[in-house]
């Protein structure tokens, strides 16, 4: 495996090999120039795709992890994630990310090859019905059980029980066989089949998964709600956006709230423009400042959604204002 990509070299020459025929060798090189020429550009093209897949792997997962099911998270280890993107939409985001020297097919090529080969050793490859991308885990990636987390909770927020959860996790995510996983759990393989089809009617039935556009897995995108118990929740891309009760303690309890001048609006103030521009970068007149957009933008509905955009272009006008 390449240290910037997570395609094997072999697959990699090979598959070029497959595109580029009839062309001489060069005696020295003892490869075909235009094959050194092509692996060139295509291993610069899969370093970019790694590294903005890892750049924003945060965004990505918590996307995959709360949102429908556009992309759905075929593998999961400590070495690898790998996504199948069913309806181009993470194809569509990296597009407006990087720009490809190469052919963008042959890149999902490589991806799907590499997939293969790793669920090669598996007793029952997952299915893919879109285009398929392997991100390589960062090392010391610090979002990982955070993201398992989040998943399992999500799940039982959509009213699946624990038991559930865990089931539909350890078979459908992580790809445990229904034997093997029943052994370890100590219960019949009819119990465990029965656990994992409640919670896929339950998925398949919510009507409150998050839709995402392409652009929202590659930036901070924050959905606040009401919840049944009347709670208010604020997430960035699916995980719990963190108070920064640590930083600003405007609300004792570190409670969220919106629509009004008060202890929870500031406190969401202050954590939203922490999260985007890092807390150096914030003052507690920029925070009341955008406290006053917020409150105009949300208003005291029920759910709302911003993104980084919006957020930076606030920012412009508030620093133009500042220095006038």
């Amino acid at each position: 495996m390449n240290a910037n990509h997570p395609i094997g070299k072999d697959i990699l020459e090979n598959m070029l090999r497959e595109h580029l025929t009839d062309l001489p060798e060069d005696p020295d090189l003892g490869i075909k120039p235009e094959l050194y020429e092509k692996l060139r550009l295509v291993n610069d093209d899969l370093k970019n795709t790694q590294e903005a897949l890892q750049a924003n792997l945060k965004y990505i997962l918590g996307c995959t992890i709360t949102g429908s099911d556009d992309i759905h998270l075929l593998w999961q280890s400590p070495s690898y994630i790998i996504l199948d993107d069913r309806d181009g939409i993470l194809t569509e985001g990296l597009c407006d990310t990087i720009e490809f020297e190469c052919d963008r097919t042959l890149i999902h090529q490589l991806h799907s090859e590499m997939a293969t080969t790793i669920f090669r050793n598996f007793t029952e490859a997952p299915p893919q019905k879109g285009a398929v991308w392997i991100i390589k885990v960062p090392q010391h990636w610090a979002h990982a059980t955070q993201s398992t987390a989040t998943l399992l909770t999500d799940l039982i927020k959509k009213g699946i029980s624990p038991t559930q959860a865990l089931d539909y996790w350890m078979v459908e995510v992580q790809h445990k066989t229904v034997p093997n996983w029943a052994t370890e759990r100590e219960k019949s393989t009819q119990t465990i089949r029965k656990n994992i089809e409640r919670a896929t009617e339950r998925i398949d039935n919510d009507s409150h998964s998050h839709r995402y556009t392409a652009d929202h897995y590659f930036k901070p995108v924050y959905d606040g709600r009401y919840t049944v118990e009347n709670r208010r929740i604020v997430t960035v891309n699916g995980h719990h956006l963190d108070q920064r009760t640590d930083l600003y303690d405007y609300s004792p309890s570190g409670s969220f709230s919106w629509g009004y001048r008060g202890a929870g609006p500031t406190q969401l103030a202050a954590a939203i423009l922490c999260d985007v521009f890092g807390p150096n970068q914030v003052t507690h007149d920029m925070i009341t400042a955008f406290r006053g957009f917020c409150n105009k933008t949300m208003g005291e509905s029920d759910h709302w959604r911003i993104d980084k955009d919006e957020i930076v272009e606030w920012h412009g006008q508030y620093t133009d204002q500042d220095a006038s």
